[in-house]
């Protein structure tokens, strides 16, 4: 089963569940809401040894970027600096999925050398 941070470690980091009524049926899901009214939004669906998340920055009603994978094998917070991120592990070692969260929502996903 993939392993992910506890409910708990979302809440101290300002993210606040959202969707409940999908959260019974192995989707957890989370938003961030920013001052400059961003949205960012972490869904994580727990199947098997392996999960999808899928990743949004939402600017009102629009969606700004929005990135899934279905290869997660652990999900992890950590900080650099001063940027705090959400690292997302994936089964495919050759690729790495970044959540940046703060100070501001931005996410990078892309092939490693």
């Amino acid at each position: 089963m993939t392993e992910a941070p506890e409910e708990l470690a979302f809440l101290e980091k300002g993210f606040f569940p959202f969707n409940i009524e999908l959260n019974d049926g192995g989707i957890i899901s989370y938003k961030k809401p920013y001052s400059s009214g961003r949205q960012l939004n972490i869904i994580i669906e727990v199947s098997g040894m392996q999960s999808n998340v899928t990743v949004e920055i939402k600017d009102g009603q629009s969606i700004l970027a929005s990135i899934s994978n279905d290869e997660v094998d652990s999900i992890a917070f950590q900080t650099w600096g001063d940027e705090q991120v959400i690292r997302i592990y994936l089964s495919d070692s050759n690729q790495d999925f970044l959540v940046y969260h703060n100070p501001e929502p931005r996410i990078f996903f892309g092939e490693l050398p």
